[in-house]
């Protein structure tokens, strides 16, 4: 009888680790981003127009998600146009968070590096795992480790001002 009361108790145990996992997939909702700051040189130096590029990803409580790369004036921080949107759906589980891009609409090269309005594109839904951490304000993706002789990101580092 003891040894039935242990293997219960130990039953239900992992069980209450597993609802922490989904309680925690709120932790993400927010609007995170990471900015770099540019600029495209005019013919005189009083002419060079400083620019900022803002990569944001909005994630809901209604597990929709919406990455952004934006184009803002550095002083004012008035945006001035997209390179791309994406949206789709994510879900969180434990440290990994899965997102899946179900629409994307991106800029024409064309028309320079940024338009007001962008076109859309035919996607097939994409899926991305990364491993994840919130680190005080930041959002902190560690991903897998790449291929020989491949490009690729070992993190990236994103920020919520209203945390």
């Amino acid at each position: 009888m003891k040894m039935t009361r242990m293997i219960l108790v130990l039953g239900v145990f992992p069980l209450g680790c597993v609802l922490n996992d989904v309680e925690g997939e709120s932790d993400v909702v927010g609007t995170w981003f990471t900015e770099q700051r540019f600029e495209i040189p005019g013919g005189a130096p009083t002419d060079t127009v400083f620019l900022i590029d803002r990569f944001e990803m909005s994630f809901g409580e209604d597990y929709t998600m919406q990455k952004k790369r934006v184009v803002l004036e550095e002083e004012t921080r008035v945006l001035l146009g997209f390179r791309y949107v994406s949206e789709g759906t994510y879900s969180a589980n434990g440290l990994h968070l899965t997102m899946t891009e179900e629409k994307r609409g991106v800029h024409s090269d064309t028309a320079g590096i940024f338009t007001p309005v962008l076109i859309p594109m035919a996607v097939s839904p994409a899926t991305e795992v990364v491993t994840y951490a919130i680190e005080g304000a930041a959002l902190v993706f560690r991903y897998p480790p790449c291929p020989p002789d491949a490009n690729c990101l070992e993190s990236q580092t994103f920020f919520n001002s209203s945390r």
